[in-house]
């Protein structure tokens, strides 16, 4: 099989629309202001539906001036690389969303967040170019966006990430892990980056962690938005949105289109032909909720995404990769339907969910040895559980509480349609039950602690657990904060059952991989929330590491335990009101059982974001460098004449541009630059990365609700 398993110029124009467009007036944005962020995935609560009344200008606070108390010693989080935001009541939290926006502050779990004005502001068009180089995080994409795109957590493998989009999880039973190439970042609201053991919440897969992206709901009145985008390598990009919504109810579609003629993501030197690989992606979305009384609400929402893509393979007896005519397509579909109902005043609050994931993954290889075939992989996740929250407060000590059960079943089903397969439906299921206390005492220390059984149909039950705890000393600007928990990942369901004649075997009777780990670290807050430094010390163990060798290949468990360990340090400084610098760097040391270092694991990464605004906010720029050090990788071979050969890929600096103007309040133009100094560099062996790119466009918004 030679799919890359990842794991060991005329465009679309709006010119004609901005002719008939009205004129609105010129209007200031926000000033530029430093919030806390707040996470949704840090926890199994459940928000209420009918929140407490707040006056429109504070249904999310502007600017701490002056802060709260508690905020006063550190609320300003630790972690949000992209450091300049403005908030406005467009940026409220979604009444339905799935869990309350707890405050990074709040939670001893180390968290970043990437919000919607980050991803704009820096024209962000996928999700892997939002996460790179964030604290903890690394990216491996092989060749152009379209490519199987990896994201691993403090040094885990690429299927220890579990990724939810709306609460629904993204990763394909098939493969047990998400491929981001397949998420564009055109309707993302926030991005949550949830660092450690986490699966004493959500089971299998939340080895390094959780990504958390949720997308956006419809506010105020009706609004249409049209964004065009023309660029290098015959890029066109065409992006749609129509939203509209009140106390009452919201409804909003997206879609979402990109083609690129491409470049050859073949390493130039064993290129023969010198073809360029083209990409075709695109994406449609809906989500709605509806109150259908005082104290119950109904969401839904529903996403597919397809892409299409060119691949080059390696060549099985050299190990090199060359030039072919494979292509690659997915199919993915997401949807969920949920119901929340309040109870005893708003004390306990109950929620219903239905979720399903339906992904296909075709491969049509067309190699020189192995002659031409298809590999399709079909695979279905349906997931029904009931949830409810309960709060309460003792004022005896000071304290408030939210107590949260959980009871989960989930189906799985895996099907091989490649032309070698039988064809054969392969199904596991199992029933989960979670808890968990948040409690916060004083005002000033938070603790939590939750624990999660899975029972299993195919592999033994387990029990995970993970408590957390951070404290905002009062009046020091200092908040400690740390993390232990423990995690699982079941194999997945091709390395039990997927086939390769002569090239891979499956192995029915693989372990699930086991792992404990902490964190440790301390954010200093100066200058009122304008300086902030945080500064983690993580380390995990990892047993029944699954790992492919041999000839043909098998997974197999490895024997002993594999280390990871290193230090995550994030700052942001607000230099003045209208510029801010964050900053980043990561230290990372994973290691297999035998003390090598793990593959495509840069022991130093790091990221500078400088963002500012001009023009009476009509205006923003903003340059961002994302470091990636050397890192080990190796050759794939498929034959007894190509043994594998360790290599080491070099450095990058990437260094990326944009900059956008409202020409008036419905209508922007933008224009960035990506790999500003035209870097060459690998994050696989052999596969080409991009080289500089150019990209300019314009956003127009129709109806009462532009603004």
């Amino acid at each position: 099989m030679t799919t890359i398993r990842l794991r060991r110029s005329a465009g679309v124009s709006l010119i004609a629309l901005l002719a008939s467009a009205p004129a609105f007036a010129q209007t200031a944005l926000p000033p530029i202001t430093v919030t806390t962020p707040k996470a949704q995935g840090a926890t199994l609560e459940r928000e209420p539906v009918a929140k407490p009344a707040q006056p429109a200008a504070q249904a999310e606070p502007v600017a701490p001036a002056p802060a709260p108390k508690k905020k006063s010693a550190g609320a300003t989080p630790p972690a949000v690389i992209a450091p300049v935001t403005t908030t406005a009541p467009n940026d409220s939290e979604q009444p339905q969303a799935r869990a309350p926006a707890i405050a990074t502050s709040d939670t001893g779990t180390s968290v970043s967040v990437v919000t919607a004005r980050d991803i704009e502001a820096q024209q962000i068009r996928t999700v892997p170019e939002a996460l790179r180089s964030l604290p903890g995080v690394s990216v491996s994409r092989v060749g152009n966006a379209g490519g199987v795109t990896q994201v691993r957590l403090r040094g885990a493998e690429g299927n220890h990430t579990l990724v939810l989009i709306d609460g629904i999880q993204a990763n394909t039973p098939a493969e047990g892990e998400f491929d981001f190439s397949n998420l564009p970042a055109e309707d993302i609201e926030r991005i949550e980056v949830i660092r450690g053991p986490m699966s004493g919440l959500y089971g299998t897969g939340a080895v390094g962690g959780v990504i958390n992206i949720t997308t956006k709901k419809a506010r105020g009145p009706a609004t249409l938005t049209l964004r065009s985008e023309i660029g290098s390598f015959g890029t066109q990009d065409l992006a749609v949105r129509a939203q509209g919504g009140n106390e009452t109810g919201y409804l909003a579609a997206s879609g979402h289109f990109r083609k690129s003629a491409g470049y050859n993501i073949t390493e130039a030197a064993n290129s023969t032909s010198g073809e360029n690989d083209r990409l075709r992606i695109g994406s449609f979305a809906l989500n709605g909720g509806i109150k259908i009384a005082p104290t119950a609400s109904l969401d839904m929402t529903l996403r597919n995404i397809n892409k299409f893509a060119d691949r080059d393979a390696f060549d099985s007896s050299s190990g090199v990769a060359s030039d072919d005519a494979s292509t690659l397509k997915s199919s993915v579909w997401l949807a969920g339907i949920g119901l929340k109902v309040d109870s005893l005043e708003g004390k306990l609050t109950h929620e219903l969910r239905l979720d399903h994931n339906a992904t296909r993954l075709n491969d049509f290889d067309r190699h020189p040895v192995f002659g031409e075939y298809k590999s399709i992989n079909d695979s279905r996740r349906t997931t029904a559980g009931y949830a409810a929250t309960y709060r309460l407060d003792t004022p005896a000590i000071w304290a408030k509480h939210a107590v949260t059960g959980l009871v989960q079943k989930e189906a799985e089903v895996f099907t091989p349609l490649s032309d070698f397969e039988d064809g054969v439906e392969r199904s596991r299921n199992r029933v989960s039950f979670a808890g968990e206390w948040r409690g916060t005492f004083a005002d000033q220390f938070d603790v939590v602690a939750g624990a999660r059984r899975d029972n299993n149909d195919v592999f033994a039950d387990f029990t995970t657990w993970r408590t957390s705890a951070a404290w905002r000393i009062p009046g020091t600007g200092i908040r400690p904060h740390a993390s232990y928990g423990t995690a699982v990942k079941l194999p997945s369901m091709y390395e039990q059952f997927g086939a390769f004649p002569a090239i891979f075997i499956a192995n029915p009777n693989l372990q699930p991989e086991t792992s404990r780990g902490f964190d440790a670290g301390v954010e200093f807050t100066w200058l009122s929330g304008k300086a902030v430094l945080d500064v983690t010390y993580f380390r995990s163990v990892l047993k029944n590491e699954i790992d492919v060798v041999g000839f043909p290949q098998q997974p197999i468990n490895q024997d002993g335990k594999s280390h990871r360990q290193g230090i995550e340090v994030a700052s942001r400084l607000q230099i003045t009101p209208a510029i801010a610098l964050g900053m980043a760097y990561t230290y990372t040391d994973a290691r297999e059982p035998d003390g090598q270092r793990e593959d495509r694991r840069a022991p130093h990464s790091g990221r500078v974001d400088l963002s500012t605004r001009f023009a009476e906010g009509k205006g923003t720029f903003n340059i961002a460098a994302a470091y990636n050090g050397r890192m080990p990788d190796n050759t794939i071979c498929f034959g007894l004449t190509c043994p594998p050969a360790r290599v080491e890929l070099n450095s990058a600096l990437v260094v990326s541009v944009a900059a956008a103007y409202k020409l008036q309040s419905n209508l922007e133009v933008f224009g960035r630059v990506e790999n500003a100094l035209d870097r060459q560099y690998q994050e696989i062996y052999g596969y080409n990365t991009p080289g500089i790119a150019a990209y300019v466009g314009m956003k127009v918004t129709f109806g009462p609700g532009a603004k």
